[in-house]
């Protein structure tokens, strides 16, 4: 009987274990243990069983002593019947042992199950809060990686943008020399042609006079030709060619 009652409260301080170790853990309320309270029905009907037991015990010896004092029909069969009592409560408190037994063994099963249930669920949360640290991390160095890029790319552009800019500016200064020139040298070829028109009129003028001054010549030369003969006719010619030849001159500069 007091190994019963040991065996009992070994059993009933289990549960309590268990339940400070899920308090420390911090995990989540286990599903309500059906082994466990089947355990303790049947630990409960043995206790029972166990007072039987021993009340059948004390009957018999009683009765045993009574047949030993006084032996008579009676006694002997108190004592018969006190045996089959004592027997009877002997076997049932074996099957009660046995129930027990087996009962114990479901308990620790499904505590181990609930344990592993217990840890499955503490391993998901775990797994959870993990999986959503990690999340938050990889957006912050993401956010921080495309700030780094960000940075070293509007670096790089800015660069290429200045080499380009300083491509166009040589290129549009090159364009705008070469324009100048061009402007230069049209102003300069157009300066030159007025300078040619105005030229001209000016030898025009000195030609008419040298004509209306070699015109007398050349009349004095037609008199000294009617008077000579022909070599004054002669020297009239050339002398009319030498007045043919810058009018000549003047409608080739004109036609240009």
């Amino acid at each position: 009987m007091a190994r019963i009652a040991k065996k009992t409260k070994v059993a009933k301080t289990a549960p309590k274990k268990a339940a400070k170790k899920a308090v420390r853990k911090k995990a989540k309320a286990a599903p309500k243990n059906k082994a466990q309270t089947a355990l303790k029905a049947i630990e409960k009907k043995a206790a029972a069983q166990a007072k039987k037991v021993a009340a059948a015990k004390v009957k018999l010896t009683q009765a045993q002593s009574r047949a030993a004092t006084k032996s008579t029909k009676a006694s002997k069969a108190a004592v018969k019947k006190a045996k089959s009592a004592a027997s009877s409560a002997n076997k049932a408190m074996t099957q009660l042992r046995a129930k027990v037994r087996a009962a114990k063994a479901d308990a620790r099963a499904a505590a181990a199950l609930n344990r592993v249930k217990v840890a499955e669920a503490n391993a998901k949360a775990k797994l959870e809060k993990a999986s959503k640290a990690m999340a938050k991390k990889a957006a912050a160095d993401l956010k921080a990686a495309l700030k780094k890029y960000e940075a070293r790319w509007k670096k790089k552009r800015e660069a290429a943008n200045a080499k380009k800019l300083k491509a166009s500016e040589r290129k549009a200064a090159a364009r705008l020399k070469m324009v100048q020139k061009k402007a230069a040298s049209k102003a300069k070829a157009a300066v030159a042609k007025a300078a040619k028109k105005a030229t001209p009129k000016r030898a025009n003028k000195t030609r008419k006079a040298k004509a209306v001054a070699a015109k007398p010549t050349i009349k004095a030369a037609k008199k000294a030709a009617g008077k000579r003969g022909r070599p004054a006719k002669a020297k009239a010619v050339v002398k009319k060619s030498a007045a043919k030849k810058p009018a000549a001159r003047r409608a080739a500069r004109k036609k240009k």
